[in-house]
Formats: structure tokens, sequence, C-alpha cells
């Protein structure tokens, strides 16, 4: 009996692993700051240099001085294992989330001016979204009594 239960929970766990669904650039989800900053620098990198590592999925867009942006980005949602459990998973249905954005600037002659990239991880149920908060310096949370 304890045998099947735990084939049980690893097979709706498989399958719940499997049910991750991908929105944007995929290339996104095994990056690190650190391969961005290798594979782009600014003022050096050129334009086909981005698409050969990054591809051409990118939203174009215009800066407010008129210079060229694009923006790669990617969102995944994974379904909560807490969903399988009866009554409460349909209840509290939820996800895990994860928000990766790569905005590039180029100048005139394609050239990359500045970039940015932004990885964000926070949690979804029926109810709410929650992001969670940057933590403060400890100096701004020091009480003088």
């Amino acid at each position: 009996m304890k045998k099947k239960t735990i084939l049980l929970f690893c097979l709706a766990g498989a399958l719940i692993v499997g049910c991750t669904s991908y929105r944007g650039t995929r290339e996104l989800a095994e990056l690190t700051v650190y391969d961005v900053e290798q594979a782009i620098i600014d003022g050096k990198t050129h334009k086909h240099e981005v698409i050969a590592r990054f591809g051409t999925q990118y939203e174009l867009e215009e800066d407010f001085e008129g210079r060229e942006k694009w923006v790669y980005s990617l969102s995944t949602y994974k379904p909560k294992l807490t969903n399988l459990i009866p009554i409460y998973g349909e209840i509290n249905k939820g996800t895990d989330n994860k928000d990766y954005k790569l905005t590039i600037f180029f100048d005139e002659k394609g050239i990359v001016i500045r970039h940015r990239f932004h990885q964000k991880e926070y949690e979804s149920t029926r109810w709410h979204s929650y992001h969670p908060a940057p933590v403060a310096p400890s100096s701004t949370l020091e009480l003088d009594w």
C-alpha cells in the first residue's frame, strides 16, 4: 500500500511539472544575469549578434528619444501540487510564476547602447497574487525608542 501511495504522488508530481506553460521567448528561462552580461556588451554588441543569441521573438518599440528598443519577455506558469488535494485544491487553486524580461536599446548604427535583464518569481492563487516585497536595508529598520 505504501509503495502505491508513493508511486501515485510521484506520478502526480510528474504530471504537474509537465503542465508548465510558457509564453514568450523560452531561451530566457535558462539565462542568468551573468549569461546576459557575457552575451551583450554595451557599445560593442550589434543587432545581428543579439538575434543570433536570442532569436527574433522580440517586441519592437521606440524609446522617448526615438531609438529602437527590443523587448524579449517570457512568462511561465506551473500549477501548485496543492491543487491535487481534494476540496482544498479547488478552493485555493494556484500557480508558481516566473517572469523574465530583457530590454535592449540600440543606436542608429544598430549597436547596443544599454540593456536590462529582470527576473521575477511569484505565486498566485484564485484569490490573490503574491509578489514578495523587496528587503529594506537594515539601517531603515532601526527604531529609536
